[in-house]
């Protein structure tokens, strides 16, 4: 394992021992550090999301964020998430999770459903217009509601 093999220069663990004359990452060629690079692009992002996501429970819990604010930014997390991450990101299936939620506009205090070019304007560039008056709402990072 990588990261046991940068915890100790040489071992002679059977799980991940060090090879002859090598000094695990002191003597890595190109092959070994593409292998490296390879594993760490991988991991990292993954690293980050979990490092996002006890940061946004701690602001949450010091903020005092309802639980309904909560869960849509959650919502709003995974899809952001499934849409960088996934190769068959099903939109429908967001459509239908937030096609129960109502939103007010600001400008004309229309009513309207997060649906549709209106969801994925929301998905896709933290902002919505109004089917009504075309206002252009913008959300933020994180949407606290009204």
């Amino acid at each position: 394992m990588i990261w046991d093999k940068s915890l100790h220069v040489v071992t002679n663990d059977k799980r991940y021992p060090t090879p002859v004359g090598t000094l695990n990452f002191i003597f890595a060629d190109d092959e070994i550090w593409d292998e490296y690079w390879e594993t760490y692009y991988n991991k990292i992002s993954h690293i980050m999301n979990f490092a996002t996501e006890v940061s946004i429970a701690l602001f949450e819990e010091i903020a005092k964020i309802d639980e309904n604010n909560s869960t849509i930014n959650k919502l709003i997390r995974n899809m952001k998430y499934d849409l960088t991450y996934s190769n068959n990101f099903d939109s429908e299936l967001y459509e239908d999770i937030f096609n129960h939620l109502s939103f007010t506009c600001e400008e004309c205090n229309g009513n309207f459903k997060l649906e549709q070019h209106v969801l994925r304007e929301f998905i896709y560039d933290y902002l919505f217009t109004c089917p009504h008056c075309e206002y252009v709402e913008r959300v933020g990072q994180y949407y606290f509601g009204e």
